[in-house]
């Protein structure tokens, strides 16, 4: 089974609809999805809602180690043009060259050989290569404690960068970024599934 980790609802309309997954009605649970292969938790932001989110699906799991974990969301960069998606999987412990302590995202696929980092705290600026993202950082942390790091992967669309600052990042915008890349989400996911 592949589980889909998603902090926001609009991440998760591609995989969704693709998908067909149902809301969870057996968990109670009003941000689990689910079908026979696939299942998606919203988890919302910020370390104790991932925390919290990734606990639960970590518990209905315990008994299935072959469990794929999927973060899907969307990241700043300086490098790469605004809808750019970078897939990448095994993420190391490590640190950006400019001292900041992050996961460093190993790029696979027709991604480009790349620093990404996600980020422990959010960057004031961006770095001058790579891509950056706090959601993957936390749900990393997690899987590597329970040793299931090598079951992660992790897709990462642009959307904001120093000359499209995320604060000036509209919802229509977003949508609209996220309705682009819908195709090529979908495409990797399946990939994995497989």
């Amino acid at each position: 089974m592949l589980v889909i980790l998603v902090a926001h609802y609009a991440e998760a309309t591609a995989f969704l609809q693709h998908y067909g997954l149902d809301l969870d009605h057996a968990s109670g649970s009003k941000s689990r999805y689910v079908s026979a292969k696939v299942c998606l938790r919203i988890t919302g932001e910020g370390r104790e809602n991932i925390q919290c989110a990734l606990e639960k699906e970590l518990s209905i799991a315990e008994a299935d180690d072959k469990l794929l974990w999927l973060n899907f969301g969307v990241a700043g960069s300086s490098q790469y043009a605004i809808s750019a998606i970078l897939e990448a999987t095994i993420l190391e412990n490590g640190e950006s060259s400019d001292g900041s302590q992050g996961y460093k995202l190993i790029p696979r696929g027709t991604s480009p050989n790349t620093s990404c980092y996600s980020f422990l705290t959010p960057q004031e600026k961006y770095p001058d290569k790579g891509v950056v993202d706090m959601e993957a950082y936390y749900i990393a942390q997690m899987l590597q404690s329970a040793g299931l790091l090598e079951n992660l992967s992790v897709i990462k669309l642009v959307v904001d960068g120093p000359s499209n600052p995320i604060s000036q990042l509209s919802f229509a915008r977003l949508n609209s970024y996220l309705a682009d890349a819908r195709q090529n989400l979908t495409e990797i996911s399946d990939r994995l599934i497989m």
